[in-house]
């Protein structure tokens, strides 16, 4: 009788949990909390900090044709309309403004909310370039 075949399984199944557990480790390494010193500097809870996400939505008066793609419901055209829009309107003070984009209206802004944000920008800053992105000063 030859345990050949079976340990050749053995040995796939030890490679593939080994992968699994590498992989399971890098994931949670890259997406663990972030420790926000400055929030618990001012605070009575010294020493300790608070941990949050990093916000990562996406910033509807600084990002460009391919972030704005990203957003749930918002193609290319729209995209387009929404860059067309701040460079001829200026900036948005609220995800809710998009509504003035036409093709825009509250179902997509309701399915965009939870991944897009109004950042306030300086309004004495020169405002964004043709492609949409802000001009580097």
């Amino acid at each position: 009788m030859s345990d050949g075949p079976r340990q050749a399984r053995g040995t796939w199944l030890v490679i593939g949990l080994l992968s699994l557990a590498v992989g399971s480790a890098a994931w949670l390494r890259l997406n663990r909390p972030v420790l926000n010193t400055a929030e618990s500097a001012g605070s009575g809870d010294r020493g300790r900090g608070s941990f949050h996400w990093p916000d990562s939505r996406i910033d509807i008066n600084s990002a460009g044709l391919a972030q704005l793609d990203l957003l749930p419901g918002i193609g290319p055209g729209l995209a387009q309309r929404i860059v067309a829009d701040r460079l001829t309107n200026g900036w948005f003070t609220s995800v809710d403004d998009l509504t003035r984009v036409p093709g825009i209206g509250p179902r997509i802004i309701e399915r965009i909310r939870p991944f897009a944000v109004a950042e306030a920008l300086d309004l004495q800053a020169s405002g964004p370039d043709a492609s949409g992105h802000l001009d580097a000063q």
